[in-house]
């Protein structure tokens, strides 16, 4: 997977990747503009943390929720102006209906999946996710039952990242978006 393998058969579109946290969004979504010809890896975390000047974690304890995901919005919509990106997004980006709207009309949107077990022992160790700090594989599924319908929403695929290695989800992609 070092030399790049594929044209984007969505001309003028990204790819962007949603689902909870430790669903490998990054890791795969860099893998994935690695192979795919003339495309670049943006995370929506990170770019917020560049925008803003600050972690989201800090932005949770200083202002909140609601101030996080109106800022969110806005990193969105500067990461969708871009062209040929494969856009890694916060666990969150879709519980806002602006959003979900700019991620439908300006990508082709994957999902990617793991079981509360899964994203538990993949989450429990990182402070970066306020909303995963004291989480549990039950409360993560909780979580994860208001969230699944707006992924759904939005998603053109969806797939599981359980017992998987992120180059292995990659192809995956790869083979079902060339194939679509």
């Amino acid at each position: 997977m070092n030399e790049p393998i594929r044209q984007l058969p969505y001309r003028g579109k990204n790819i962007a990747l949603v689902g909870m946290p430790g669903t490998f969004k990054s890791t795969v979504g860099k893998l994935l503009a690695k192979s795919l010809i003339g495309m670049t890896f943006v995370d929506t975390d990170i770019l917020y943390e560049e925008i803003v000047g600050e972690t989201i974690k800090e932005t949770f304890a200083r202002e909140g929720e609601e101030v996080f995901r109106k800022r969110e919005t806005e990193v969105l919509e500067t990461a969708v102006k871009a062209k040929k990106q494969v856009i890694g997004t916060g666990g969150g980006i879709v519980l806002t209906e602006a959003n979900r709207k700019l991620l439908k009309y300006n990508c082709f949107v994957v999902q990617l999946t793991a079981e509360p077990e899964t994203v538990y022992s993949r989450t429990r160790v990182s402070g970066r996710r306020p909303l995963l700090q004291d989480a549990t594989p039950r409360s993560i599924a909780e979580i994860y039952k208001v969230r699944k319908p707006l992924y759904d929403e939005v998603a053109r695929m969806t797939i599981s990242t359980d017992y998987k290695h992120p180059r292995f989800i990659t192809r995956e992609i790869l083979a079902r978006i060339c194939d679509d």
